[in-house]
């Protein structure tokens, strides 16, 4: 074999290799994204996008009748009324070392609804509709 065939030859195979690397990168970079995406939709699912707190326990006529109005709002996709009792026991669930709420008497929290938007972009929306919804005044404590 000539010099000339060799070099070429050798140029081949790095090519090759090159080639190689480039696509296993390209297969780790879309699984990666793909991952993220997941963990991320996830996260966005467990976590409302609005919460309104109630000043005092409404009754339960009066808590469906205020859910089914924020749930036939367009830019709404579904709420949740959590009592009191459910919120404490949420905390008392993400906690690893309970020990920190020894020195507390009663329970703090208050009702609420929970809302998921179907879109981020509605959040301005949302929170004009909420901050002139004269029957419930709620106190929105996050629009995010």
């Amino acid at each position: 074999m000539s010099q000339d065939g060799a070099r070429a030859g050798r140029w081949s195979w790095g090519i090759r290799l090159l080639a190689l690397g480039l696509a296993v990168a390209l297969v780790i970079g879309v699984v990666a994204g793909i991952l993220v995406y997941r963990a991320v939709k996830t996260s966005s699912l467990t976590e409302p996008d609005a919460v309104v707190f109630f000043g005092s326990v409404p009754g339960e006529n009066q808590r469906e009748a205020i859910l089914d109005q924020i749930d036939s709002w367009p830019e709404v996709e579904g709420t949740e009324y959590v009592s009191e009792t459910d919120r404490y026991q949420r905390l008392v669930d993400s906690l690893v070392d309970t020990r920190a709420l020894n020195g507390m008497t009663g329970n703090p929290f208050a009702s609420s609804v929970e809302i998921d938007l179907s879109s981020p972009l509605t959040a301005l929306q949302i929170d004009d509709r909420l901050a002139g919804f004269a029957s419930l005044r709620p106190s929105v404590t996050s629009v995010y």
